[in-house]
Protein backbone atom coordinates (compact mmCIF):
# COMPACT_ATOMS: atom_id res chain seq x y z
CA UNK A 1 0.00 0.00 0.00
CA UNK A 2 1.30 3.50 -1.11
CA UNK A 3 1.85 5.56 2.21
CA UNK A 4 -0.13 8.81 2.27
CA UNK A 5 3.43 10.94 1.79
CA UNK A 6 3.46 9.04 -1.48
CA UNK A 7 -0.33 9.58 -2.25
CA UNK A 8 0.60 13.52 -1.40
CA UNK A 9 3.22 13.47 -3.85
CA UNK A 10 1.02 11.69 -6.76
CA UNK A 11 -1.84 14.43 -6.40
CA UNK A 12 0.57 17.12 -6.26
CA UNK A 13 2.15 15.73 -9.76
CA UNK A 14 -1.69 15.45 -11.23
CA UNK A 15 -2.42 18.83 -10.23
CA UNK A 16 0.79 20.43 -11.69
CA UNK A 17 -0.39 18.40 -14.94
CA UNK A 18 -3.85 19.66 -14.78
CA UNK A 19 -2.68 23.32 -14.47
CA UNK A 20 -0.10 22.70 -17.80
CA UNK A 21 -3.36 21.17 -19.57
CA UNK A 22 -5.83 23.93 -18.22
CA UNK A 23 -3.46 26.81 -19.67
CA UNK A 24 -3.09 24.99 -23.13
CA UNK A 25 -6.48 24.96 -23.28
CA UNK A 26 -6.78 28.59 -22.55
CA UNK A 27 -4.30 29.43 -25.17
CA UNK A 28 -6.07 27.08 -27.68
CA UNK A 29 -9.37 29.04 -26.54
CA UNK A 30 -8.03 32.76 -27.49
CA UNK A 31 -6.66 31.65 -30.07
CA UNK A 32 -9.95 30.27 -31.15
CA UNK A 33 -11.32 33.44 -30.32
CA UNK A 34 -9.15 35.15 -32.90
CA UNK A 35 -10.26 33.13 -35.91
CA UNK A 36 -13.46 33.46 -34.90
CA UNK A 37 -13.67 36.91 -34.97
CA UNK A 38 -11.44 37.25 -38.42
CA UNK A 39 -14.19 34.58 -40.10
CA UNK A 40 -16.94 37.07 -39.20
CA UNK A 41 -15.28 39.64 -40.92
CA UNK A 42 -14.41 37.60 -43.75
CA UNK A 43 -17.64 36.65 -44.40
CA UNK A 44 -19.00 40.62 -43.70
CA UNK A 45 -16.76 41.33 -46.32
CA UNK A 46 -17.65 38.35 -48.70
CA UNK A 47 -21.27 39.18 -48.10
CA UNK A 48 -20.24 43.25 -49.43
CA UNK A 49 -18.67 41.96 -52.44
CA UNK A 50 -21.70 39.51 -53.45
CA UNK A 51 -24.10 42.52 -52.73
CA UNK A 52 -21.95 44.15 -55.41
CA UNK A 53 -23.55 44.21 -59.07
CA UNK A 54 -22.14 41.34 -61.36
CA UNK A 55 -19.60 43.51 -64.06
CA UNK A 56 -20.95 43.69 -67.73
CA UNK A 57 -21.47 40.66 -70.03
CA UNK A 58 -20.18 41.35 -74.01
CA UNK A 59 -18.14 43.84 -75.19
CA UNK A 60 -19.20 47.65 -74.62
CA UNK A 61 -18.06 49.88 -77.07
CA UNK A 62 -18.06 53.64 -77.01
CA UNK A 63 -19.48 55.75 -79.73
CA UNK A 64 -18.33 59.33 -80.07
CA UNK A 65 -20.83 61.98 -81.33
CA UNK A 66 -19.17 62.02 -84.68
CA UNK A 67 -19.94 58.73 -85.45
CA UNK A 68 -23.32 59.87 -85.57
CA UNK A 69 -23.17 61.41 -89.01
CA UNK A 70 -22.44 59.12 -91.63
CA UNK A 71 -18.76 58.81 -93.74
CA UNK A 72 -19.32 60.96 -97.00
CA UNK A 73 -16.37 58.85 -98.37
CA UNK A 74 -16.65 56.06 -100.93
CA UNK A 75 -16.22 53.19 -99.26
CA UNK A 76 -17.29 50.67 -102.29
CA UNK A 77 -15.62 50.96 -105.66
CA UNK A 78 -11.77 52.24 -106.74
CA UNK A 79 -9.69 54.28 -104.51
CA UNK A 80 -8.53 57.31 -105.97
CA UNK A 81 -5.36 56.02 -106.72
CA UNK A 82 -6.56 53.31 -109.03
CA UNK A 83 -9.07 56.30 -110.32
CA UNK A 84 -6.10 58.48 -111.51
CA UNK A 85 -4.31 55.19 -112.70
CA UNK A 86 -7.38 54.17 -114.94
CA UNK A 87 -7.65 57.80 -116.01
CA UNK A 88 -11.65 57.75 -114.13
CA UNK A 89 -12.28 61.43 -114.34
CA UNK A 90 -16.02 60.93 -113.75
CA UNK A 91 -15.11 59.10 -110.85
CA UNK A 92 -12.68 61.64 -109.00
CA UNK A 93 -15.43 64.53 -110.08
CA UNK A 94 -18.09 62.59 -107.80
CA UNK A 95 -15.07 61.64 -105.34
CA UNK A 96 -14.95 65.47 -105.13
CA UNK A 97 -18.49 66.19 -104.55
CA UNK A 98 -18.94 64.00 -102.25
CA UNK A 99 -16.16 65.19 -100.03
CA UNK A 100 -16.01 68.36 -100.44
CA UNK A 101 -12.52 70.77 -99.69
CA UNK A 102 -13.96 73.80 -97.21
CA UNK A 103 -11.64 76.84 -98.19
CA UNK A 104 -12.97 79.31 -95.82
Amino acid sequence: MATLEQLEGLVTGLGERLEKVEGAFTAQGEQLAKVEAENAELQERLAKVEAQPAPAKGVLKTVDKSDDILSLEKTDGPSQEDMIKNKDTAGLIKAAHGNPISLG
